[in-house]
């Protein structure tokens, strides 16, 4: 098994900090967050956000694995399909080397460019909006056309750094 990441694996308990859910001090961080340009909004997101992370319990599975040699980790590559064979095997570029695998399971750590997503690239091509950084600028509503509402990281630059977990979707459904 071989787990790719584009940047060294980060062990930590949640990806943004406590402060962005916490109840005392939440409501002045995205107060702060709302009352800045879409620019600062972007800039915002990339500092707190800081890339994803893996919980220390994961984390000590993870280095198990590595230990026995039932699991490879390469970080700082950018995986890139390039064919399958015609047993149906995939096979990978991982930098200057290639490499065969049986399955491949996509999971989070996509680029936060959704002009990327071809569901959401076709979609811009129909409805086109302004992305800033990768991000739609959506309305206040989290509208991106008529009747064509976003949450998650798509709703990003209105939400908030923490959009793509349980609290800024709640958030984003009030």
């Amino acid at each position: 098994v071989v787990l790719c990441s584009r940047r060294p694996l980060v062990e930590r308990h949640f990806d943004i900090d406590t402060c962005w859910f916490d109840r005392r001090s939440a409501n002045l961080q995205i107060s702060e967050f709302y009352h800045q340009s879409e620019a600062e909004r972007l800039t915002a997101l990339k500092e707190v956000r800081g890339g994803g992370s893996v919980p220390p319990i994961y984390m000590n599975d993870v280095r198990k694995w590595q230990a026995s040699g039932e699991l490879s980790v390469l970080d700082g590559v950018e995986p890139e399909y390039m064919e399958s064979t015609a047993d149906g095997r995939a096979v990978v570029a991982m930098g200057k080397d290639e490499m065969t695998f049986d399955f491949i399971i996509l999971a989070c750590g996509i680029k936060p460019d959704f002009a990327a997503n071809q569901l959401v690239k076709s979609y811009q091509e129909k409805s086109p909006l302004k992305m800033v950084g990768g991000f739609p600028s959506v309305s206040v509503d989290l509208e991106w056309s008529k009747n064509l509402f976003v949450v998650g990281a798509l709703a990003s630059l209105n939400v908030g750094p923490d959009s793509g977990n349980i609290m800024g979707a709640r958030r984003a459904a009030s």
